[in-house]
């Protein structure tokens, strides 16, 4: 009797679920999966970290949205390398500007490999 109902639940619980495998996604997906598990196993290995900082800052009056970008990376950049204190290598840069109640503020992010030294 346990043992039906049981059978019955699954049966009943499985039709609710929709498995949906996109076939041109599959490889892709596949390929992007497995890199990511090499960088994984490879950085476990050998000591090397990946973080991700960022800082957000409001636009002064007259400041170009370029100009203020390239100071707050730099500023990151700094942040990051003062507080791994070893080298890092920059995967990834990226700024965003948002409309905020107080004006323009600018948002931006770094996305760093810490290798050991």
């Amino acid at each position: 009797m346990k043992k039906c109902i049981i059978l019955l639940s699954g049966l009943i619980l499985s039709a609710c679920v929709k498995l949906e495998i996109k076939p041109e996604h599959v490889v892709s997906d596949s390929v992007e999966a497995g890199k990511d598990l090499y960088q994984l196993i490879k950085h476990k290995k050998d000591g090397t970290e990946e973080r991700k900082y960022s800082h957000s800052m409001m636009l002064e009056p007259g400041q170009s949205e370029q100009q203020a970008g390239q100071t707050c990376l730099h500023y990151v950049e700094a942040m990051a390398t003062a507080a791994s204190k070893k080298r890092i290598s920059i995967k990834q840069q990226e700024t965003k500007t948002l409309k905020t109640e107080q004006g323009l503020s600018l948002s931006c992010s770094l996305h760093a490999t810490i290798k050991p030294r």
